[in-house]
C-alpha cells in the first residue's frame, strides 16, 4: 500500500539524511522487505485500479456526461499544464523543449549507455 511506501521512505531516509527521501529506492535497497510484503494476488496495480484510476475515470465520465468541469472542484496546476503543452507539442509539431526521461544512448557520457536519464529534449512529431 502507500502507507507501506512513505513508511519505508523513512527507512531510506535514515540511510542517507542528506538525500531527498524517494519511494523508489526500497525496491533496490530493501528487495526481500518488498518481496516479503507483496502479495502477488493484490499488487499495487491493483490499488491504483481500486483507488485513483476509478476516482479519474469515474470523475471523467461524469464531466463528460454533465457536459462541464463546474462543481467537481478540479484546478489547473503546473502538472496538467505541462502534460496539455507536451501533447501539442507532439500533435503540431511545435519543437519546444522539455524535461523528459529518455535512454541515455550517450547523451550523458559518462554515464550507462542503456541507463534512463531525464534530459532536456526538442519534442515534436517525430518524437524527442
Amino acid at each position: 500500500s502507500w502507507l507501506q511506501t512513505f513508511k519505508k521512505a523513512k527507512d531510506v531516509y535514515a540511510l542517507d539524511p542528506s538525500t531527498i527521501p524517494n519511494t523508489y529506492l526500497k525496491y533496490y535497497l530493501y528487495p526481500d522487505y518488498v518481496v516479503k510484503h507483496t502479495d502477488p494476488k493484490h499488487t499495487r496495480t491493483d490499488e491504483v485500479r481500486e483507488g485513483r484510476e476509478k476516482n479519474v475515470f469515474g470523475t471523467a465520465r461524469e464531466i463528460i456526461r454533465k457536459g462541464t468541469t463546474e462543481g467537481f472542484g478540479l484546478k489547473a496546476d503546473a502538472h496538467s499544464e505541462y502534460i496539455v503543452d507536451l501533447a501539442r507539442a507532439l500533435a503540431e509539431n511545435t519543437r519546444e523543449r522539455f524535461m523528459l526521461i529518455v535512454p541515455n544512448h550517450g547523451a550523458v557520457e559518462n554515464f550507462d549507455p542503456t541507463a534512463m536519464v531525464e534530459i532536456p529534449c526538442i519534442v515534436g512529431s517525430d518524437w524527442f
